[in-house]
């Protein structure tokens, strides 16, 4: 589930996330460690429930659009 600022649900066209970011900066910085925690199966269930697919993966960012089957070739990259 996804929400917004006020922590509220809410259902987007697109979501990227920045791994990247949050890995690199994990280790020096908690917040950013639990949220790597939290974005990974977060993405893990909104695939496997097929609510969004991955359209890329670039320099640890991924692109996900809704009711969207992912490219097999972003699951490579």
């Amino acid at each position: 589930m996804l929400r917004n600022d006020r922590r509220e649900e809410i259902e987007v066209e697109y979501v990227l996330a920045d791994l990247w970011h949050l890995q690199r900066y994990q280790v020096a910085w908690k917040p950013a460690r639990r949220r790597l925690q939290a974005l990974v199966p977060l993405i893990d269930q909104l695939l496997a429930q097929k609510k969004y697919g991955i359209l890329g993966v670039q320099d640890g960012v991924v692109l996900l659009q809704k009711a969207t089957d992912s490219k097999p070739q972003a699951m490579i990259d």
